[in-house]
């Protein structure tokens, strides 16, 4: 019941209490009745957002929404690594703990352990060699995550290296390395280069994941330290592979490295790796430093000296000396198609490179000219063409004095490149004018050789007269239709363009003609005037010294002997006689030579003149008639020469060795046979004329049959002058 406002329980008296609902006890009633109401407040609300904003593309919108949620993922990624970072995990500690050295970590593996898991593998998978090697490469590289060395890969620098340094190789036991070359070597090449593509691959993604990669370049560095082939034999391969990551700078470097690693041994096979895989790279903006460093710390690895020509802001010319050890083993690394390649991005307007980059790879350029030229001797003559088809007016001037440079060298080295030239000179008139022109004007400082360059200026003599007959006609000659002279101009095998060229040849090969007659008619004159001179001051000075060192002309030796063998008298009288016939002659030739000389003149004179016009008519007849003739005879003899020198190309040199040998031959047996006239002569003298015979006595014996002999003479004339007058 209620009573005063007040409620009152009915039950069992034993449990029955007596509750009274006060004012407070409402309260708190009401309040419970409210608490729905704010909750509904509370609870999260739908809020309009503002209105889209149109987007010229229907994907904007998408992008938008994925920033929003990459936001929120990376402030949770870095609450998280923030509560990590205070909290370090238990294996970081471990890692700690054991931290070691790369040389203490390499010195505590035992060769059984690979060889347990080299059985485990063969009986778990018998027949799949390349798990084996895999499970080793991975068992390496397991050992060495804990290293607290530098890795360069990681850290995105490569070069902080040594390119060419065997770590981390060198840091090896011999016995472990020796071990592993071994075990390597047993297998096939193909699982080699499995292995290969696996730790390359291995360690360009444990470079981006920030992890150790020990293992794997120690495995990298054995493979093609001992098997360069695997790299040398795929290299198509490997260039794909760098296109494909060449936007990802981390995973290039990791396999430029590794590439890299063939050079180490061999700078042939580091030349070789360079152009065939690196050197598409030069222009890639990340890359082409390291691409360049390379090169350069090859070539110094190897016994180049570029001490010189490293400073990136040197201004030198790039023509740098560089000494080599035993280079003539490494002539063949640098194809002649890789040289071309080389020097056509040297000198490219279109270059990506930079002024500092652009300065290395001049300073480089020497080097890879001397190992493409190798012996200049005997190859320059194949790089004479390719250097003459890029010598143009177009190219810059830069480019212009290095391959007039490199065209003259040949000239100079290489006699082979005259044919080379005279076999390109129809396909390349305009360069070869440039050339000409460059010879023309330098002939006397570029000490060609001067048979050659005669030779082929009279080639291209020839050359231009047989290109100036197929030039068309202009039209003020031509008798023809105007479409006959089209057709005869399209059919005409030198353009309009090269005529000029054409022209400006003829005028330079008839001047180097000239100049080449004339040198050598001046040349034999002086020859013979030089030994003209020589021989008269040689007898004027064995005279003087016969006069000076006997006192007087009479009393010298060499007028003695003169006069002992008669040559004195023979002189004076042949003299006295020549001077008295000399006079009876002069007497006569003045009393009638002018009577019988104007007879025979009106007589001959015009039968002379007749037969002079005649020969001329029929010699200008003949040359008329045999142009064609003597023309193809020179270009017979000339196209014959240079087979000759094309086929059999030590013919020239056979000669003049058989010459140069004949010479040698005949001088010593000159020197022999006046060594038994010696002896001859001294034997005569000694053994033979002797006595009666003595040649005193034989002397005498002459001189009184000339004497006779005289007499004899004289008395004939006299009598023939006595019977003439009797008459």
């Amino acid at each position: 019941m209620a009573s005063n406002n007040d409620w009152e329980t009915v039950g069992s008296k034993k449990g029955s209490k007596n509750i009274k609902v006060t004012n407070k006890d409402q309260q708190q009633n009401a309040s419970r009745k409210q608490r729905p109401n704010n909750n509904l407040d509370n609870m999260p609300r739908i809020e309009p957002n503002a209105p889209m904003k149109e987007s010229p593309t229907i994907y904007q919108a998408f992008l938008e929404e994925e920033l929003r949620k990459e936001r929120k993922l990376l402030e949770s990624e870095k609450e998280n690594a923030n509560k990590e970072a205070k909290k370090p995990s238990a294996t970081t500690m471990k890692r700690r703990d054991r931290a070691l050295s790369l040389k203490d970590c390499l010195t505590k593996l035992q060769i059984e352990e690979f060889e347990s898991i080299l059985k485990k593998d063969e009986i778990l998978y018998p027949k799949n060699s390349n798990i084996w090697l895999r499970d080793i490469a991975s068992f390496l590289n397991s050992q060495l995550d804990h290293i607290t060395d530098f890795d360069p890969i990681i850290a995105n620098k490569p070069n902080v290296l040594s390119i060419h340094s065997d770590y981390p190789v060198s840091e090896m036991p011999d016995t472990l390395k020796k071990y592993l070359i071994e075990k390597f070597s047993s297998f096939s090449s193909e699982a080699n280069l499995s292995l290969l593509d696996y730790c390359i691959e291995s360690l360009t993604t444990n470079a981006i994941k920030d992890q150790s990669s020990y293992g794997f370049r120690l495995i990298v560095q054995i493979l093609l330290h001992s098997r360069p082939n695997l790299v040398l034999d795929h290299l198509t391969k490997f260039e794909s592979l760098l296109q494909r990551n060449s936007n990802r700078p981390i995973k290039a470097l990791a396999i430029l490295w590794s590439v890299g690693q063939v050079g180490v041994t061999s700078l042939n096979n580091g030349v070789k790796v360079w152009f065939g895989v690196m050197f598409s790279l030069v222009n890639v903006r990340n890359l082409n430093s390291y691409v360049l460093q390379y090169l350069e710390t090859l070539f110094t690895s190897h016994g180049f000296d570029l001490s010189d020509t490293t400073t990136t802001k040197s201004e030198k010319s790039p023509t740098t000396t560089t000494k080599l050890s035993s280079s003539s083993a490494c002539y063949d690394c640098v194809s002649k198609t890789d040289y071309f390649k080389y020097l056509g991005e040297l000198y490219s307007e279109s270059s990506m490179l930079s002024k500092d980059l652009k300065t290395r790879l001049k300073c480089l350029y020497p080097a890879i000219k001397k190992l493409a030229w190798g012996d200049a001797s005997k190859t320059l003559n194949s790089f004479f063409t390719g250097y003459l088809t890029r010598y143009t007016n177009d190219c810059a001037d830069s480019k212009k004095k290095e391959l007039l440079d490199c065209l003259i060298e040949c000239l100079r080295l290489d006699a082979q490149s005259f044919a080379a030239w005279r076999k390109e000179y129809k396909k390349n008139i305009s360069q070869s004018r440039l050339l000409l022109q460059y010879i023309s004007e330098h002939e006397s400082e570029l000490k060609l050789k001067k048979r050659e360059l005669s030779q082929t200026v009279d080639y291209f003599q020839i050359a231009n007269d047989e290109l100036m007959q197929k030039v068309p006609r202009t039209a003020s000659q031509s008798t023809t239709s105007t479409t006959a002279a089209a057709t005869t101009a399209a059919a005409s095998s030198v353009s309009s363009a090269n005529q000029k060229e054409l022209e400006i040849n003829v005028q330079l090969c008839n001047s180097l003609s000239q100049k080449h007659k004339k040198s050598s008619a001046s040349r034999c004159t002086r020859l013979m005037m030089s030994l003209f001179v020589i021989i008269c001051l040689s007898v004027i000075i064995l005279l003087s010294f016969d006069v000076y060192h006997h006192g007087s002309t009479m009393e010298s030796l060499t007028y003695k002997k003169l006069s002992e063998a008669g040559v004195i008298n023979a002189i004076d009288y042949l003299y006295k006689n020549a001077r008295d016939h000399l006079q009876v002659a002069l007497k006569w030739i003045s009393d009638n030579v002018p009577q019988h000389l104007e007879r025979a003149l009106e007589l001959v004179t015009p039968y002379v003149q007749l037969l002079l016009k005649k020969i001329a008519l029929a010699f200008d007849y003949a040359m008329d008639k045999t142009t064609n003739q003597r023309l193809w005879m020179v270009e017979m003899f000339h196209y014959a020469h240079n087979q000759l020198i094309i086929y059999t190309p030590g013919l020239f040199q056979c000669l003049e060795w058989v010459c140069e040998h004949a010479i040698n031959m005949a001088s010593l047996m000159f020197d022999n046979i006046c060594r038994l006239v010696e002896s001859i002569y001294k034997y005569l003298s000694n053994d033979v004329f002797v006595g009666q015979l003595s040649p005193q006595n034989v002397k005498n014996s002459l001189l009184e049959l000339l004497k006779l002999a005289q007499n004899s003479i004289q008395s004939v004339i006299v009598w023939v002058q006595e019977t003439a007058y009797k008459k």
